[in-house]
């Protein structure tokens, strides 16, 4: 009984205004998606492999979005959706300048695909948790209201990865 006396449900929880957060997790939610399925091919063409080959390797690097549902358990049943959503954007991001960084070695192409799927893993984990905090976080009229938001914001997010990254890209 003591324990049952500490615990807060997300029922009683303060609620916190959706346009805080909702945006920025589903901006920040595609960005990772779009680098290792669509900016990671631009980079191995520019390397000179060939499309079979770039087409191979970036939908085996893929494939932990393909399966997050598989992973919902692994979240739900250790820490936080906050800890995760946290911890696997810092992981996703240093993942990626590092894949960044291994395509200026000799061994480029192998070890971003290592780097890559890491990254992916990482930022599947981290979509669960941010899908899970998103229903957790607001009532039933709010995700309704905000199913919109979620899917434009994800979208500008995949056009920011494909557009302006891609575009400093060319630049530096």
């Amino acid at each position: 009984m003591v324990a049952s006396r500490h615990k807060v449900s997300y029922a009683m929880a303060p609620r916190r205004n959706p346009w805080l957060f909702v945006p920025l997790l589903y901006f920040t939610q595609a960005i990772p998606v779009t680098i290792v399925q669509e900016v990671a091919s631009i980079a191995y063409k520019d390397l000179g492999l060939d499309n079979a080959q770039i087409t191979q390797w970036t939908a085996v690097i893929a494939l932990p979005w393909a399966l997050q549902m598989l992973l919902g358990p692994l979240v739900d049943l250790s820490a936080t959706k906050r800890r995760w959503i946290l911890g696997g954007q810092l992981t996703t991001g240093i993942g990626l300048g590092l894949a960044a960084l291994a395509l200026l070695t000799g061994q480029g192409f192998a070890l971003s695909l290592l780097v890559f799927g890491f990254s992916a893993i990482a930022s599947a984990l981290t979509n669960v948790a941010t899908d899970g905090f998103f229903i957790l976080s607001l009532d039933k009229d709010q995700q309704a209201g905000f199913a919109g938001i979620q899917s434009t914001f994800y979208r500008v997010g995949r056009l920011f990865g494909v557009g302006l990254l891609v575009s400093l890209a060319g630049i530096l």
